[in-house]
């Protein structure tokens, strides 16, 4: 179900979490757009990646509430897509690229060929995932969340450790699916490469969500 002009595709309301007795998310909204880019920016230890798990469903938050297109995330949960910083993907299992990303497909018969043409890696469908570059490999993860035709993509840190080259690849790339519909949302430290425009950010504080500047 689409969101309608009623609501935003993804929205958290009063959201909180905590480890414990250990309080991490705090009072926290959030609305997002079909088709935007939005940074979180934040300290380490500000909760950004746990932000990221709870808009996803992966964790229940201990007060306030997630929505998709208005709707509760229940039942949802494939219409986004998670890419953590430290995915579990054991790269030397000997598996071609266009096996990984059909794995992104939920068991259901897919060509995975659209997800790699979407990301530029084509013409690498039966390189073995071992010999993928490390911005190969980030590309990859995107195309295997596209596969389940994802409409919201949460990144978290996905520039880190990339070339310049690789940063600029990836920056046009999710530029191109933010044109194309996809909400994108993503946590990074530094600058981000000039190929990524047009981007909302917002700082991660104790409390509280604060909107800086648009590139």
């Amino acid at each position: 179900m689409a969101a309608t002009s009623e609501h935003p595709l993804l929205q958290a309301s009063q959201l909180a979490f905590g480890y414990g007795e250990a309080p991490v998310l705090r009072n926290l909204d959030l609305a997002l757009a079909r088709g935007s880019c939005t940074l979180i920016r934040g300290e380490n230890g500000a909760g950004k990646s746990t932000l990221l798990q709870v808009l996803q469903g992966k964790r229940q938050p201990s007060a306030g509430w997630v929505r998709l297109g208005g709707r509760p995330l229940r039942g949802q949960r494939r219409r986004l897509a998670l890419v953590p910083q430290c995915p579990s993907v054991r790269w030397h299992y000997p598996i071609h690229l266009a096996g990984l990303v059909a794995l992104g497909c939920g068991g259901r018969p897919q060509d995975p060929s659209q997800a790699l043409q979407q990301v530029g890696l084509a013409g690498l469908a039966q390189t073995p995932i071992a010999a993928l570059s490390c911005g190969q490999r980030q590309r990859a993860l995107i195309a295997r969340a596209l596969a389940r035709q994802a409409e919201v993509l949460l990144l978290d840190e996905p520039f880190a450790g990339l070339d310049d080259r690789s940063c600029q690849q990836l920056g046009a790339l999710l530029q191109a699916l933010a044109a194309g519909g996809t909400a994108v949302v993503l946590t990074a430290h530094g600058d981000l490469p000039a190929s990524l425009r047009q981007v909302r950010q917002l700082q991660l504080r104790p409390g509280q969500m604060q909107t800086e500047q648009r590139r």
